[in-house]
């Protein structure tokens, strides 16, 4: 088929492939004195197989190589001649024309054995040559010295110590200008800097720290910082608020306020101290309180006892205080509601009339303490309700008992002091030792007795019975904590039964007046002796 399609006649319009059979002959000649050049002597090749097909107009020749694309007629320009074949690839050949008018196609050759190409190794890459490392200003702190203390100018010279240290800068010079470049412009420090000439960097420190870092700043006595630790409280609605939020981290309050007094009591240097301790212990919550047992020596065995209470401690006193609180906010809805409701009568005819509001009558000078447990338990909490009933009268041998217990009550009762309110609260845990186990509205206070608070006044001197300070009449709103309801009732019990018998003298004149038609002090001669003589006051 091939060869018949070679030799149909083509039309005239492939006359114009004839105008240059020379050139194209010659362009395929160098091809193949190239590749005899390429493959060694003509000698070695085996003679390729020719094909030769008559054509139809003379003086057209074509040549096609051997290739994998069978031989045919390409209408208009011929196509370019292929490449060669890389060295693996079978290597084709062409044989010289045997005639000018003949195609010759060439056949594949097998060839010689070629020797293996040389197998090129690549250059190795030199490793990069490390640089010497150079130290260089870190970017540390700059400083103004414009309203800055003295401990953020030690800070500023700590850290340019440090950075100095870590890049091994130990010249004077280096120092100096490192340091020169941290003033910024125009501030106290650069105008500082640039007004001395400093040699040594130690000069530079020296006058550095006189400068800017020899402010005293104000320091708290340390009476002051005792009485701010002994005032540290927390109560019971913080450790129902939850965890709180330090630093990032939730942690529990009880926690929080064991950091807290531990920080206050390393500030005040009074880990062996005892002042304070004793009005910290008392203002303690309950459950709490009870954690933590008796009154601790110094502030250091208190805050490990803080540090040993269970976070489960106060569960039962903080549901107490939930409870009360939503019961609170109940009363407090309902009252706001009641404000909005209107009242109106089912007769529309029937007049109102409005309710005074009770008037309470205000209670004696010397009227006994009304108390909430014991004998003079009432109101509310008494059997009925109504009035609260007051101490009842004792008799001679209960009186005769109870004024010597206050006799050496009086004698036992401990100073103001740290010491002597440590000794109060060992006092107390005596007498709950020897009484804790009977109920305290059924304390016979005539018989046991109870410990006197330090500072305070002493039983029938007219103090007063709920905080135990020198008032007369009793007082609602008294100035110091209330002390306990049993030496509530102490107090109550001996000035029921004695009155005023421990009371400050009263200064008195003696007066004598002569009467006038039975009437005293009306006309006549009055004489006054004595120059303010003190007699005791029995009331």
């Amino acid at each position: 088929m091939i060869a018949a399609r070679i030799a149909t006649p083509r039309p005239l319009h492939c006359e114009r492939l004839k105008l240059a059979p020379t050139t194209r002959n010659a362009e395929k000649q160098k091809e193949t004195e190239t590749q005899e050049d390429l493959l060694g002597a003509p000698e070695l090749q085996t003679p390729p197989q020719a094909i030769t097909q008559p054509h139809s107009r003379a003086g057209f020749l074509t040549r096609q190589a051997l290739s994998p694309v069978p031989p045919t007629i390409f209408y208009g320009r011929p196509p370019p001649s292929p490449a060669p074949s890389p060295p693996a690839s079978p290597v084709y050949a062409h044989a010289p024309d045997s005639s000018p008018l003949s195609s010759v196609p060439a056949s594949p050759v097998a060839l010689a054995g070629l020797a293996p190409a040389a197998v090129i190794a690549p250059k190795p890459v030199p490793k990069p040559t490390a640089k010497p490392w150079i130290p260089a200003m870190s970017a540390g702190p700059t400083f103004t010295g414009a309203g800055t203390s003295s401990a953020v100018a030690l800070d500023f010279l700590k850290d340019v110590r440090l950075s100095f240290n870590a890049r091994g800068v130990t010249g004077d010079t280096e120092k100096l200008t490192e340091v020169g470049d941290r003033f910024c412009h125009g501030t106290p420090a650069d105008v500082w800097f640039k007004g001395h000439m400093f040699a040594t960097w130690a000069d530079l420190q020296k006058d550095f720290e006189v400068r800017f870092a020899g402010r005293k700043a104000i320091v708290k006595p340390k009476a002051q910082l005792l009485a701010e630790l002994s005032g540290m409280r927390i109560t019971v609605a913080q450790l129902a608020a939850g965890p709180v939020l330090v630093g990032g981290e939730k942690i529990a309050p009880l926690i929080d306020f064991h950091e807290r007094v531990k920080e206050a009591v390393m500030n005040a240097g009074a880990e062996k101290e005892s002042e304070g301790v004793w009005a910290f212990h008392t203002a303690l919550p309950h459950t709490v309180k009870l954690s933590v047992g008796g009154v601790p020596a110094d502030w250091d065995a208190m805050l490990t006892a803080l540090e040993k209470v269970p976070e489960d401690a106060a569960d039962v006193e903080i549901e107490h205080h939930r409870q009360r609180s939503a019961f609170d906010a109940t009363i407090a809805r309902l009252n706001q509601a009641m404000q909005n409701v209107r009242v109106s009568s089912a007769n529309p005819h029937v007049q109102l009339t409005t309710v005074a509001p009770a008037v309470v009558a205000p209670n004696p000078a010397n009227a006994a303490l009304a108390l909430t447990t014991g004998a003079g338990a009432g109101g509310a909490r008494g059997a009925g309700g109504g009035k609260r009933e007051g101490i009842p009268p004792g008799t001679e041998a209960q009186k005769v008992r109870l004024h010597q217990i206050m006799a050496d009550g009086d004698e036992r009762q401990p100073p103001d002091t740290p010491e002597g309110r440590n000794h109060y609260a060992t006092q107390i845990t005596d007498w709950t030792s020897r009484n804790g186990q009977i109920p305290t509205e059924s304390v016979a206070i005539y018989s046991t007795g109870y410990p006197i608070r330090p500072g305070t006044a002493p039983p029938c001197s007219g103090e007063c019975w709920r905080c135990g300070v020198y008032t007369w009449p009793l007082h609602k709103q008294c100035p110091t904590p209330p002390v306990p309801v049993l030496e509530r009732k102490y107090h109550a019990t001996c000035g029921t039964w004695f009155g005023r018998i421990h009371g400050p003298p009263a200064v008195v004149n003696v007066v004598e007046v002569a009467e006038v038609e039975g009437v005293p002090w009306y006309g006549g001669e009055q004489a006054q002796e004595g120059g303010g003589e003190v007699a005791a006051a029995d009331f």
